[in-house]
């Protein structure tokens, strides 16, 4: 029960809302149906709560629930809530998204990292406002609520998703509200012509404070554009050089905070150089043995005992 607090029952009631495509404009209403709702499903059922539990009991009381609450059908329609939510339920289409089967023992606010995954949907609009919403959730629930400790939201690889408007327009949202936040808000990007060039991008690249850039072989030109970097900036782009072939490894890197700018070079250790390879027959050595011992470590330590 302490966990249903009202931010929570607000939290999750927009949630459904959204869910149930009610994420326009929803009248006062409707929300404080939805809360009740939920309100009376912890009151009567005490654990293993999931969408799957409150699906199945709003099915069994469908015929008291609204007479029961005092509550309109204008305003929460069992035949509706059941209707549409019966995707994400077993036999869904989209059942898996909330699969009960999973581990529901810990709380999300006690993990020190979070990842969502989202190539895997990048073609599907529907599963993606999904995940998007859980995000949402994800991050009310950490950084919003938790200022004593600093959050960061961190995006890579979701070029992709970005034909969706509703991506960008999530990602702009978070970089206009971590500034009220005790927070920090990155993007990685392969180019920055992955961002489309509009009004929603430019909004999002005027919050942006720190830039990295690593060598780019296509030049950066459009990068200086999108980013209104001077000349001195372009030529440092330019001066960006690795070696990885040399005893000693090395790449180097452009940052700007503010208007300071310079490039930096990073030289690691062997084991380091060797944890981060993620491609290429030295990542197979390395994975091959890491599958004989089940040690990273010990695998990283062989490979490098191999190469001497």
């Amino acid at each position: 029960d302490a966990d249903i607090t009202p931010e929570r029952l607000e939290d999750l009631s927009v949630f459904l809302l959204e869910l149930l495509a009610e994420g326009q404009k929803v009248s006062k209403g409707k929300e404080v149906a939805m809360k009740k709702v939920l309100l009376e499903y912890y009151r009567e059922i005490r654990k293993k709560h999931s969408l799957v539990s409150l699906y199945h009991f709003v099915d069994d009381n469908k015929n008291t629930l609204i007479q029961r609450l005092g509550i309109r059908e204008a305003h929460f329609s069992t035949y509706d809530f059941l209707h549409i939510l019966s995707e994400y339920v077993e036999g869904g289409l989209y059942s898996f998204l909330f699969n009960e089967g999973a581990d529901q023992t810990y709380k999300i606010e006690d993990k020190r990292m979070i990842v969502f995954e989202l190539d895997e949907v990048r073609d599907n609009k529907e599963i993606l406002s999904v995940m998007l919403k859980l995000i949402k959730s994800a991050i009310q629930r950490t950084i919003w609520q938790n200022r004593s400790e600093k959050g960061i939201i961190l995006f890579d690889e979701f070029a992709k998703q970005l034909k969706f408007d509703n991506v960008l327009e999530s990602v702009e949202f978070y970089y206009q509200a971590i500034r009220k936040q005790n927070g920090a808000i990155g993007i990685i990007l392969q180019s920055i012509n992955q961002l489309p060039n509009n009004s929603t991008s430019a909004s999002i690249l005027e919050n942006t404070q720190v830039i990295y850039s690593l060598r780019n072989e296509k030049g950066y030109e459009e990068l200086q554009k999108r980013l209104n970097l001077s000349a001195h900036d372009l030529n440092q782009l330019y001066s960006i050089r690795n070696n990885l072939t040399g005893e000693r490894k090395y790449t180097e890197m452009f940052i700007k905070i503010g208007k300071e700018s310079n490039v930096f070079r990073l030289e690691v250790p062997p084991e380091v150089y060797a944890a981060y390879l993620t491609d290429g027959s030295e990542n197979e050595t390395i994975i091959a043995i890491y599958n004989q011992t089940n040690d990273m470590e010990k695998a990283i330590e062989s490979f490098l005992k191999e190469k001497v």
